[in-house]
């Protein structure tokens, strides 16, 4: 009852991982668990769950930019259209969202409100551009590091011996640009 009369909103969820890495298949129900065929989030369950919002997590594992140069961007793009893809194939169910606005929308019509969030800054490699793309395809958030750091922000563990050393100039600059977007800094 109190998801159905509140604005409930999820920030994060892993699903696009999921459908990208194992075939999972979001449009039907699946069984809980963890496997090809068990799931704990898929296109029936978020509907009748009351949720009024979903970011869905568009994770890039620390181990893309060292594949090759280009690899997490690559990775990050197969994601946002996995994301829409999702959302396009459910109008009657789903609400790309942006905004606040696409939520209040998506709670007067009975919908979801899809957001993205990019889980690991490497995503952008090291390009302002790149951040204005993925905000442009609709990510509304962007953690600066995952377990990893990159060549504008130190995490807090730094696997693979990457960068623990917090913000150079440039990202104050992601920072700045992210806050003149207006999307969000996740840390």
């Amino acid at each position: 009852k109190v998801y159905r009369n509140a604005v409930v909103i999820d920030t994060h969820n892993d699903l696009p991982s999921r459908m990208l890495d194992d075939g999972y298949d979001a449009d039907v129900r699946h069984q809980p668990g963890y496997g090809k065929t068990k799931g704990d989030t898929d296109l029936p369950r978020l509907v009748e769950s009351g949720i009024t919002a979903q970011f869905l997590s568009a994770f890039i594992d620390a181990k893309y930019p060292l594949v090759k140069p280009g690899q997490s961007w690559v990775r990050v793009e197969a994601y946002m259209d996995t994301i829409h893809a999702f959302v396009d194939r459910h109008p009657d169910s789903l609400i790309f969202a942006t905004n606040s606005d696409d939520v209040r929308r998506a709670k007067k019509e009975g919908k979801v409100a899809i957001f993205i969030g990019v889980e690991g800054g490497h995503a952008i490699e090291n390009s302002l551009d790149k951040l204005r793309q993925l905000y442009a395809q609709g990510a509304r958030y962007m953690t600066l590091t995952w377990n990893n750091g990159n060549d504008w922000a130190g995490s807090s563990i730094g696997v693979n011996g990457t960068s623990t050393a917090g913000l150079p100039d440039f990202g104050k600059d992601v920072v700045r640009e992210m806050n003149r977007l207006g999307m969000l800094v996740d840390i």
